[in-house]
């Protein structure tokens, strides 16, 4: 979520970490005429196509042109990403024309793999309060042509909402006036496929006790603690909707961070984490429905994926000279994987490496606000992937910091292989090169930046 819409909900995700719960194909492709796209329920043949989203802030274009959503769509199309999920907040004009507009530019393109790029809602429920505003989103937008169409249902999506009945006497009734309801009685009529990121709910009841939705997202894509990722709680979730015979969407993200007066805090994103988290989705048996990127522009939570086009979020100290491109661009072997049900074919060698640029420890000379709370989650390390084709030339990982060299030899071919460099100290420069047998340098890559712990402010996002 942006500064301007956000809520309780990394409370929220805290808590629910500590509770005992948490202990224990690509793309069909459809003529140009056909606005829906195919998906699995959970008692639908398997080999039916699965869809990859990514959640957009549309609290950050108010400055948005026709030419500016053309470039975030056709960027996002061209990773085989297949629709936006449009975090929006209460139905202003100016919001309600710019998603009009994002809806506009979508009905012009393709993914890659052919199938028509789509659009839907994801309702920012830390923001809009009302069953009336529920209700005047979900009718001005569910009609429109790049609308995603599940099963010719309207895809309808939200972030939080679990503790607002919207004037109902329960979730199931409250939502079901404020949004099923409204859009059945549209002519045409349309029966909404409802699937809220309702993360704070007991996973194994938060579908069968509650039938207005169709299936169940989890937002949690982040350790709470110091503890690894693991999909526990997306196993929960899935178990109890598919005994309801619903869907289930899972979330991947990178990285999170944010340093607001009122939001200073973060997530461990330490361990190759959008690596990690995307095989594990993948290794689910069944695995997900959809899985939700997190984020496409989300800069002010440090987990976006795409260059920044629209508004900076005010008083952000932390995202100038922040590249996340190569997360998007490692996004494909996933998407493509996750889809296919088979690791893709790796036709050139590509190294990729992130790291903080200042120790967890480093203490800032002039920032307003302290350290981020959970700071002490994170560790002092750069971390790199290498995606090796068959037959790649390539026999050691270099990473250095400063004056420390790190050694790898445990490379595989054909596949990917992740590498941890720990660092102390002052840090310094950072270079991370592929090596052939004879020690030459097959590629080499170097940070945008030196790790320093000589820091005006904090910044515990990735570069």
């Amino acid at each position: 979520m942006s500064r301007h819409t956000f809520a309780s909900w990394a409370v929220l995700l805290l808590q629910l970490f500590a509770s005992s719960l948490f202990q224990t194909s690509t793309c069909t492709h459809f003529p140009p005429n056909v606005a829906s796209l195919q998906s699995r329920s959970a008692n639908e043949s398997s080999t039916t196509p699965k869809l990859v989203f990514a959640h957009f802030i549309v609290g950050l274009t108010i400055n948005y042109t026709q030419d500016t959503w053309n470039k975030d769509i056709q960027l996002a199309a061209s990773h085989n990403i297949d629709a936006f999920a449009l975090n929006v907040g209460l139905p202003s004009d100016w919001q309600l024309n710019q998603v009009k507009s994002a809806f506009e530019a979508a009905k012009k393109v393709n993914t890659a793999s052919g199938s028509p790029f789509k659009m839907f809602l994801s309702l920012d429920m830390s923001v809009i309060q009302s069953a009336k505003d529920v209700t005047s989103w979900v009718t001005a937008i569910c009609p429109l042509p790049a609308q995603l169409l599940i099963n010719s249902r309207p895809f309808v999506s939200t972030f939080s909402g679990e503790a607002n009945f919207l004037g109902g006497k329960n979730l199931s009734d409250g939502w079901n006036q404020a949004l099923k309801a409204p859009l059945a009685a549209l002519n045409p009529p349309l029966n909404a496929l409802f699937i809220p990121a309702w993360s704070s709910l007991d996973p194994t009841t938060a579908v069968s006790n509650n039938p207005v939705v169709d299936g169940i997202m989890t937002w949690l894509s982040w350790p709470s603690g110091t503890e690894q990722m693991a999909n526990t709680v997306d196993v929960a979730f899935q178990k109890d909707a598919k005994a309801s015979q619903k869907l289930y969407m899972a979330g991947v993200s990178p990285c999170f961070f944010t340093h607001y007066s009122d939001k200073n805090y973060l997530f461990k994103s330490d361990d190759n984490l959008y690596i990690t988290r995307w095989k594990e989705l993948i290794d689910m048996q069944p695995q997900p429905d959809f899985i939700e990127i997190i984020s496409w522009n989300d800069v002010g939570e440090s987990h976006n994926i795409a260059p920044m086009l629209g508004t900076r979020p005010v008083n952000t100290t932390w995202i100038d000279g922040i590249d996340h491109s190569g997360w998007l661009k490692m996004s494909d072997y996933f998407i493509q994987w996750y889809k296919s049900g088979s690791p893709p074919q790796i036709k050139e060698d590509v190294l990729y490496f992130n790291y903080r640029p200042h120790s967890v420890t480093a203490v800032a000379s002039s920032d307003s606000l302290p350290s981020p709370t959970n700071a002490s989650a994170s560790v002092d390390a750069v971390y790199a992937a290498a995606f090796l084709t068959p037959n790649s030339n390539a026999r050691e990982i270099q990473i250095t910091v400063g004056g420390t060299q790190h050694m790898f030899s445990n490379l595989s071919m054909s596949t990917f292989s992740t590498f941890t460099a720990p660092w102390s100290g002052d840090g310094g420069n950072v270079q991370v090169s592929i090596l052939d047998g004879n020690g030459k340098q097959l590629l080499k890559k170097t940070g945008t930046v030196p790790i320093s712990n000589k820091i005006k402010t904090y910044n515990f996002s990735s570069f």
